[in-house]
C-alpha cells in the first residue's frame, strides 16, 4: 500500500464499490500487521495499530460455521484435502453449485436444457434453501438478485462472530435498469 492507513474505521474501494476487506490472518508472535483479503484484489498487509474495529457484511458464513449445509463441505474437505485452508469464498462456491444444479435439474425436467430454458428454470427459484450456506435464493424474471439479505460479522477476540442479519427490500429503483 502506498498510503499510510490511519487508526479507525477503514473503507476500501474495490471494483467501483465500497467495502471493508475481510481479515484473513492476524500475524502470530507479535508481528505488527494483519492480512486483509479483498475480493478481486488479493491480500494486503495492514499494520495492526491501524485497525480499531473490523466489521464485514458477508453473503456466506465462514468455513466451519455451524449451519446445516456446512457438514457436507467439512466432510468433503477432510476426505479430499485436509491440509488446505478455506474461507467464505469456498463456501460461496458450494452455494453457487447448489443453486446452478437446481436450475439445471429444473430445466432438464422441463426438457429445456438450453440457455433460455435454464434462465427460466432459475427464475422459478423462490426462497431456495442452501442449508445456511447463504440466505435463501429467489430469482424472478424481473429481478436476478439472489437475495437482499446479508449477515453482519465482527472480529472479536480473534474470532469471526456473527452479529445478526440485515435485509433490504427489493426496490425496483435499486436494480440499476
Amino acid at each position: 500500500m502506498s498510503q499510510r492507513v490511519e487508526a479507525g474505521y477503514q473503507v476500501f474501494v474495490r471494483d467501483g464499490g465500497e467495502e471493508v476487506g475481510a481479515v484473513r490472518e492476524v500475524r502470530p508472535a507479535g508481528r505488527p500487521e494483519i492480512v486483509i483479503y479483498f475480493e478481486n484484489y488479493g491480500e494486503q498487509l495492514v499494520p495492526v495499530t491501524a485497525v480499531r474495529s473490523v466489521h464485514d457484511a458477508m453473503l456466506n458464513p465462514p468455513f466451519g460455521e455451524s449451519v446445516p449445509g456446512m457438514a457436507k463441505i467439512v466432510e468433503f474437505h477432510r476426505k479430499n484435502h485436509p491440509s488446505d485452508v478455506h474461507d467464505t469464498n469456498y463456501v460461496r462456491g458450494w452455494s453457487y453449485v447448489m443453486v446452478w444444479s437446481e436450475g439445471l435439474r429444473r430445466a432438464d425436467q422441463a426438457k429445456a436444457l438450453i440457455g433460455e430454458g435454464i434462465k427460466a428454470a432459475l427464475e422459478t427459484l423462490k426462497d431456495f434453501d442452501v442449508g445456511g450456506l447463504a440466505a435463501p435464493v429467489t430469482y424472478t424474471a424481473a429481478d436476478h438478485r439472489p437475495t437482499t439479505k446479508v449477515s453482519l460479522y465482527q472480529i472479536q477476540g480473534g474470532k469471526i462472530v456473527k452479529l445478526g442479519d440485515q435485509e433490504q427490500p427489493r426496490k425496483k429503483e435499486w436494480l440499476g435498469l
